[in-house]
């Protein structure tokens, strides 16, 4: 009696060990999937930052265009060479 009391508590604890392996390792793997997840949106973010500074930086090279431009303009209008 004693023994098999003895048994299924021993089937008991090894089927909980199971379970708590189980969820370790589906932990884990949720916390590995949301680093990815981190690492994707940060390098989504630095594109995106980068994008926005080469776009201020073409605009900002075309307003120094249009001044260049239009300062010789001015010097021919004023006569000024």
């Amino acid at each position: 009696m004693l023994l098999g009391r003895k048994e299924q508590i021993q089937g008991k604890m090894e089927e909980l060990r199971r379970r708590q392996e189980e969820s370790i390792a589906r932990r884990e793997e949720l916390l590995r999937d949301m680093e990815q997840a981190n690492a994707m949106t940060q390098r989504e973010r630095d594109a995106a930052e980068a994008a926005k500074e080469e776009q201020r930086q073409h605009l900002q090279a075309q307003v120094r265009t249009i001044q260049c431009n239009n300062s010789g303009r001015e010097s021919l209008v004023l006569g000024v060479d």
